[in-house]
């Protein structure tokens, strides 16, 4: 049995730490495996800074968002390969996994005045943990 240890909207961290996402329409939606790539970034710093990307294991489709849980929780899940969401995962750790990332609504909100955020990785500043 599976224990979902930390869950924010349709993000979520297994007990090993590994993440998923819960992606589609509310009545028609799929879990999807997440890669992360730095280290020491607290679970809301990974879903703020967007240092995850799909690796392209997704599950069954389910009715509700609920119903997605419960199975991914009972173990009932039956994941398969989405090579297209695969590389886009990719994709996305190239632009996501450079030193100087910064989402773009980030960006957008500190050029229209809010306080500069600093990364939590590398030389840029911040804590790690």
């Amino acid at each position: 049995m599976a224990k979902i240890h930390k869950l924010a909207g349709r993000h979520f961290m297994d007990e090993k730490g590994e993440m998923f996402w819960i992606n589609g329409p509310e009545n028609n939606c799929y879990i999807s495996e997440q890669m992360v790539w730095r280290e020491g970034l607290r679970f809301a710093e990974v879903l703020e800074w967007k240092q995850c990307a799909p690796t392209g294991r997704v599950s069954q489709r389910f009715s509700s968002i609920q119903q997605a849980l419960q199975a991914f929780e009972s173990t009932a899940i039956h994941w398969s390969m989405d090579l297209y969401l695969k590389k886009v995962g990719e994709q996305m750790l190239m632009h996501r996994s450079v030193d100087d990332y910064k989402p773009t609504a980030m960006k957008e909100a500190e050029s229209q005045g809010s306080p500069v955020k600093r990364a939590p990785w590398g030389s840029s500043g911040g804590s790690a943990a």
